[in-house]
């Protein structure tokens, strides 16, 4: 369990997870005026109790006085779900554009037709080898 005492919650940035996905930083800002915060003015801790996850619990008190407070629970399949009045909401993954769907069936295909003829040439080529082998042999 990896866990950070109350400090300054974009110390701990960049995340990353097992899996190659890294969360370069957060932004958090004021729920009545707003307002960004600085990464100074932000305090909390984060959590990392299961490795396919991390806990962000931050507050921060904006000039305008209105104490902020989050919960975030950040994820390594690029989702994540935060409290908002008292309600668990998520954010789930992109899914893949239509062009991008496309461009792997095309990669797939292309890499699968090129293993396959490699395969074939070679395939001949120990044919031929084969058949020469025999030939001297006699």
């Amino acid at each position: 369990m990896d866990s950070t005492a109350t400090e300054q919650v974009l110390v701990n940035f960049p995340l990353r997870f097992a899996n190659g996905h890294t969360i370069d930083t957060l932004v958090f800002w004021c729920v009545k005026c707003g307002k960004l915060a600085q990464d100074t003015q932000v305090f909390g801790q984060i959590s990392r109790i299961v490795p396919h996850a991390a806990d962000v619990r931050a507050s921060y008190q904006c000039s305008c006085g209105h104490p902020n407070a989050y919960r975030i629970r950040l994820k390594d399949n690029k989702s994540f779900t935060w409290l908002a009045d008292d309600v668990w909401r998520e954010q789930l993954p992109p899914k893949p554009s239509i062009v991008t769907g496309l461009r792997r069936q095309y990669y797939r295909t292309f890499w699968s037709f090129k293993m396959k003829w490699v395969c074939f040439l070679m395939k001949r080529y120990l044919k031929r080898l084969h058949c020469s082998i025999q030939s001297h042999s006699k």
